[in-house]
């Protein structure tokens, strides 16, 4: 499916089904849908009669259940662990390198 940001998210069916869930929610299960329109809603899944359970038309994300994920997010630790001493130090700085978008001003008191 094609988000509204314009990246595609793989999903896990061709068609959407019905899914109730309590938005903005943590706990298990937790849901990630993807709605037609191209926007995601997360939330904790519940049942048609539970008290501020909405509605929901989607497609559960692939990501939310992959039997891989564990796998694919430990290569990915590893491989910024293998990064992080060579992102701490970059070359030619001489001192101590923060990333561009960090403030390293004090914020004044109102």
């Amino acid at each position: 499916m094609t988000l509204r940001s314009g990246k595609r998210m793989p999903v896990e069916s061709t068609t959407a089904e019905t899914y109730y869930v309590h938005l903005g929610q943590g706990g298990h299960p937790q849901a990630v849908l993807v709605l037609d329109s191209g926007d995601i809603v997360r939330g904790r899944l519940g049942k048609q009669h539970e008290s501020g359970a909405l509605r929901v038309e989607g497609r559960e994300s692939h990501f939310a259940n992959c039997p891989a994920a564990d796998e694919f997010r430990r290569r990915i630790q590893a491989v910024l662990r293998d990064l992080s001493p060579a992102l701490a130090a970059p070359r030619g700085l001489g001192q101590s390198w923060r990333p561009p978008n960090v403030c390293s001003r004090k914020r004044k008191a109102r």
